[in-house]
């Protein structure tokens, strides 16, 4: 069995580029948070939280008023960050 990859470069124009740093940006404070939360439960509770909870969240925080800037991304696309 052989293992192959493919080394791709991209050259976004700078509206792409824009668009590429505020889904990283969104994914990153996903993860961030959902870290955190994870964290927090688990020093509190010893529990630990599955990835569904987390999805659930993520679809909480993008019906918030404070946070409706996440709504600019599809859920499959900012919910990946969940994946912590």
């Amino acid at each position: 069995m052989y293992k192959r990859a493919i080394k791709v470069r991209i050259y976004p124009n700078k509206q792409q580029k824009v668009l590429l740093d505020k889904c990283f940006g969104c994914d990153r404070w996903i993860y961030n948070r959902g870290l955190a939360f994870k964290t927090q439960r688990y020093k509190e509770f010893k529990q630990s939280v599955s990835w569904l909870e987390l999805s659930w969240m993520v679809t909480f925080w993008k019906q918030t008023e404070e946070l409706n800037w996440m709504n600019e991304f599809k859920l499959t696309q900012s919910s990946g960050g969940a994946r912590c």
